[in-house]
């Protein structure tokens, strides 16, 4: 699972909570290609601790600026020079004490007021188990003296370093207890809670299943279509009873509005309201200037957000291509269309039929023909080319070794072809799936 999400094209870091890493655990056993994996495990306990895998080329010049454990709460954050970026992954379990939780709040408050420059970006995310606050009022509501006093701390601690908290939906049961922070109050514009389903996957009982098929027989007397079928069917009815259905996603993507531009927006709607009731010449004359004042700030926040996205997309243009040619695209106003086209009587033609001959005369009216003796006749003649007998095939033979190289060379979150094998499915059961494909191919050879 976390291999698929760092092999999308735009991610930069992972952040991980309640990893259950220890000293046994070496780096290179839970390495993720292309990535550089930070971590801050739980000394003395088991459980808990928090992790970072960053993109390599970033990772490189990136430094640690802790990675703590008081063996009750882990706290782990890197600044990415290269852009400016400080990341911060924080743990707090259930039942935390006071005392444990400012020790690694007072960590993250001296590095947040001594930040590389007054312009660094800043990420937080986490799991801080304190159900007790409602997102995104803040209000605090229920729980112990202990527990109001740390999610006042935490409030606090965002208020401080100017922190904008995005999730707003339940991340486990009715509760948000998995937070994430930002100084860029646009960085998020939209998120996704979405429960795991790969874990439940049983991966050894799908290989067992396969590997006991007994797929000579079943491809006897069989076509290479009749025996990919029989593969197909095969495969698909023993993962539909070990594999969860994936959760269908119902949330709709969420336009997160500046706090600026909201606050001007409710001092419309009550100036609107107050004009209409207001009879007094004095007073609407100073309601419509206080209006059309307003209209000019909304104006200028929706230039200025406008200006900001643009620095950030041509900003991403090295680094994540994909989110300058996304937002190029969202602000495309038209689609480009071919005509009216004038025809040789000089009018306007806008049928496309008739359209695409005019432009079918237009590019052979600019080929010009060859002349008779010119003309190459015989190319092996003309180019000297000696005659080779081509050499004949008799047999050729792909062995199972050659099936699971190029299996392992498959991108973990490449789209299944036309034959529906996902790419989990042939990089898990590379081993028991590579004979009947070697089978399928030396058939259709």
């Amino acid at each position: 699972m976390l291999e698929e999400l760092a092999a999308e094209d735009s991610t930069i870091f992972i952040a991980l909570t309640e990893t259950h890493l220890n000293d046994a655990i070496l780096d290179a056993e839970i390495n993720i290609q292309n990535f550089t994996l930070f971590r801050a495990d739980r000394v003395d306990r088991s459980h808990g601790g928090v992790a970072l895998y960053l993109r390599e080329d970033l990772a490189a010049n990136t430094e640690v600026l802790t990675a703590f454990s008081n063996n009750t709460t882990e706290l782990l954050a890197v600044h990415v020079k290269k852009l400016d970026l400080f990341i911060a992954t924080l743990y707090r379990p259930p039942n935390t004490t006071e005392e444990m939780f400012k020790e690694v709040s007072g960590k993250l408050q001296s590095l947040l007021n001594h930040l590389p420059s007054p312009y660094t970006e800043v990420i937080l995310a986490g799991d801080l188990n304190l159900p007790i606050i409602t997102w995104p009022s803040r209000n605090i509501r229920g729980g112990s003296i202990n527990e109001q006093r740390q999610a006042m701390e935490l409030i606090s601690l965002a208020d401080l370093a100017y922190l904008k908290q995005f999730i707003e939906d339940p991340t486990r049961g009715n509760n948000i207890l998995d937070l994430s922070f930002s100084n860029i109050y646009d960085l998020v514009h939209s998120y996704e809670v979405t429960k795991t389903t790969i874990k439940d996957i049983d991966w050894d009982e799908i290989r067992k299943e396969i590997g006991q098929s007994d797929w000579t027989t079943l491809f006897q007397d069989k076509d290479t279509e009749g025996a990919l079928d029989i593969l197909q069917r095969r495969c698909f009815e023993i993962c539909k009873t070990m594999v969860p259905p994936k959760p269908t996603n119902t949330k709709k993507q969420r336009k997160i509005i500046p706090r600026d531009r909201k606050n001007l927006m409710k001092r419309r709607i009550k100036l609107r309201v107050k004009f209409q009731k207001t009879i007094h010449l004095p007073t609407t004359t100073n309601i419509q200037s206080e209006l059309e004042e307003i209209e000019r700030k909304l104006i200028q926040s929706h230039k200025n957000q406008r200006a900001q996205e643009e620095l950030r997309a041509i900003s991403n243009i090295q680094i994540n291509s994909k989110f300058f040619y996304a937002y190029a695209n969202k602000k495309l106003k038209s689609t480009p269309t071919i005509g009216p086209l004038i025809n040789p009587a000089g009018e306007l033609e806008s049928d496309p039929t008739k359209m695409a001959e005019l432009l079918k005369l237009q590019y052979e009216s600019v080929f010009s023909q060859p002349k008779d003796h010119m003309k190459v006749i015989d190319p092996h003649t003309f180019f000297n080319e000696p005659q080779v007998t081509p050499h004949q095939l008799s047999s050729v033979e792909i062995s199972t070794e050659e099936i699971i190289v190029a299996i392992n060379k498959i991108a973990p979150n490449a789209a299944a072809g036309p034959d529906g094998f996902h790419a989990q499915l042939l990089k898990n059961c590379k081993h028991q799936l590579a004979l009947p494909l070697k089978l399928l191919w030396n058939m259709s050879l």
